[in-house]
């Protein structure tokens, strides 16, 4: 007798917000200042309007709401935006807290508790299990359960995930996982990762749940195939290696088996822009990082820089102008004694037989002062 199908349901997700008018390349003038802000307040906006018209269920966020824990007035306002239109939608949401969410112990999630907002549900330990029902009448209701393992170490995070996995209750139809942590070989900015779980973990993991959701590092991608694990990736640019990231949120809905997604991208927030080749394109509102021919002369490079100011960017990256030389410099004999001492340290710190450590540290500065000789 085969299994009945389930009925789909749709979500909304989003992952890595860093509100703050505080991150790096924002303008410090007037309305300037205020501009990043405004537009991410917009892009907020946009975001509740098509998933209220989509009638999502639920949001989901994958942890780092703020850019930091400590909040100045800034900070405060922006995330008390997204409250406002949490409670205005009244969308239920399910928040997992990130590493830019703690500081100490301070933690964004204590704000959460002091104040008390209906549709925002949370947990000040590493993980949360919630079980709820959806009601589309007249069908019977859909039971769910959203799983979520905040922002710690990649062993607490795997030991914690699978006590999580061995409470499930066969009358849930849909299972969600959520997850702040890294994965190796995946993208963090423009570089793969060497640190974080096994993609195998993962692997593991999507045998007890419907679908994976991760934040942490900021560009949307696929960790397993059919979308059944993936990063949600940022809500904006935060960092210059984020250029080839298109920013925004998800809606998502189970069918069954399988899992689609459709991306809200985030077209308001200045996104970062390399320019080669003297090239004016996509200047206005946006980051621009100019890439400069240092043997051209200064001048022709200063035209080019006021050309670009003249054309409204949001921020531009000033370059230098002319070569940095360094000159090199001989290692004194009090600086290679030093760099001997540590070479030493270093090697004791990593063998536990204090002979042996002795013996390979001898080896190590051995061949350190052959290549400063110049004899390797």
């Amino acid at each position: 007798m085969s299994t009945p199908k389930r009925l789909p349901i749709r979500f909304a997700a989003l992952a890595d917000l860093h509100l703050t008018n505080s991150l790096p390349y924002t303008q410090q003038k007037d309305i300037a200042s205020r501009y990043r802000m405004i537009n991410l307040k917009s892009y907020l906006n946009q975001f509740f309007e098509i998933i209220s018209k989509r009638r999502v269920a639920f949001l989901v966020i994958a942890g780092d709401v703020c850019h930091r824990a400590r909040l100045d007035a800034e900070d405060l306002d922006v995330l008390m935006h997204l409250v406002d239109l949490i409670m205005s939608y009244k969308i239920k949401t399910y928040i997992i807290w990130g590493n830019h969410d703690v500081d100490g112990r301070k933690n964004i999630i204590g704000f959460f508790r002091k104040s008390f907002f209906e549709y925002i549900l949370f947990s000040e330990r590493k993980s949360f299990t919630r079980r709820f029902p959806i009601h589309y009448p007249p069908s019977p209701p859909i039971h769910v359960r959203v799983d979520g393992v905040s922002y710690c170490d990649t062993k607490t995070f795997l030991k914690t995930a699978k006590d999580l996995e061995e409470n499930h209750d066969p009358a849930e139809d849909y299972r969600i996982f959520l997850g702040h942590v890294g994965v190796k070989g995946t993208l963090q900015g423009s570089t793969k990762s060497i640190r974080g779980v096994k993609p195998a973990d993962i692997q593991r993991l999507s045998d007890s749940y419907d679908v994976i959701l991760l934040g942490h590092h900021h560009i949307t991608q696929e960790i397993l195939p059919d979308n059944k694990a993936f990063y949600i990736g940022s809500v904006h640019q935060t960092r210059a290696d984020e250029e080839n990231h298109v920013p925004g949120g998800y809606i998502i809905t189970l069918h069954d088996k399988e899992v689609d997604k459709t991306h809200i991208p985030n077209n308001l927030s200045p996104k970062f822009k390399t320019l080669y080749d003297y090239s004016t394109k996509s200047v206005l509102n946006n980051i621009i990082k100019p890439m400069l021919d240092l043997s051209k002369p200064r001048e022709e490079n200063e035209e080019y820089l006021q050309k670009l100011a003249s054309m409204n960017p949001y921020y531009l990256i000033m370059p230098r102008l002319e070569r940095r030389i360094k000159p090199k410099r001989a290692i004194t004999i009090s600086a290679k004694e030093e760099k001997t001492k540590v070479l030493r340290r270093v090697t004791k710190s990593m063998v536990s037989d204090k002979a042996r450590a002795i013996e390979i540290g001898n080896h190590v500065v051995e061949r350190f002062e052959k290549v400063e000789g110049g004899q390797l």
